[in-house]
């Protein structure tokens, strides 16, 4: 008696089971969330590394625009400061020509000038010479105030040199004051001193970034 051979018959293919499809959801999530978390790791690393030279006292002033402005209104906010005045015949050029560049190159910072020279620099002088840098958008903040408050937040609160007038020529007088750009944190802690060169600048928006 011959004995008929069995047919196999071909099967489907198998699909993916609902659990090790979830499985592989996981792992791209895991693999894409994994670079921000390395990121915000660092970032919160380098910030740790930048020192807390002295937490400031509060402060205000009068801005440009002739309203109060200072701590309050910087309050969560990282920020940069500088100090200059409006006639200033050598140093003062580099510095606001410094801080439009830092202006021009992270929008993570308000940017706060602190004349010297009060009794010159009204709101309407200071307004005139913020128009020179072409400053959009209003993170950027000339201010003054009377002779005894401007120093007492850039000399008490800053820690900050701040001279008295020289004449140099008899329309021409200069003011010795500190020539570095200031970071403060969101908490009102300065966090670095930073010279207006290029190497500076670029060491001042690297650790902008942190804050």
């Amino acid at each position: 008696m011959s004995t008929v051979p069995a047919t196999t018959v071909p099967q489907a293919p198998k699909r993916m089971t609902a659990k090790p499809a979830l499985l592989l959801v996981g792992v791209l999530a895991l693999a894409l969330a994994l670079p921000w978390v390395f990121f915000a790791q660092r970032n919160a690393a380098a910030a740790a590394q930048l020192p807390v030279m002295g937490q400031l006292p509060s402060w205000s002033l009068t801005s440009h625009h002739d309203k109060a402005f200072g701590s309050q209104q910087l309050d969560g906010k990282p920020y940069l400061v500088s100090f200059f005045f409006t006639s200033c015949p050598s140093t003062c050029p580099k510095i606001m020509k410094a801080m439009k560049r830092v202006h021009d190159r992270t929008a993570a910072l308000e940017l706060v000038s602190i004349t010297v020279d009060p009794e010159t620099d009204t709101p309407d002088v200071l307004q005139r010479s913020l128009d020179k840098y072409d400053a959009k958008g209003a993170r950027w903040t000339l201010c003054t105030g009377t002779d005894a408050q401007i120093r007492a937040v850039v000399v008490d609160g800053f820690k900050t040199y701040v001279g008295k007038q020289l004449p140099k020529t008899a329309d021409v007088y200069d003011i010795m004051h500190g020539s570095r750009l200031v970071l403060v944190d969101g908490k009102g802690q300065v966090r670095g001193h930073f010279s207006t060169d290029e190497a500076g600048l670029d060491e001042l928006v690297e650790a902008a970034k942190t804050l």
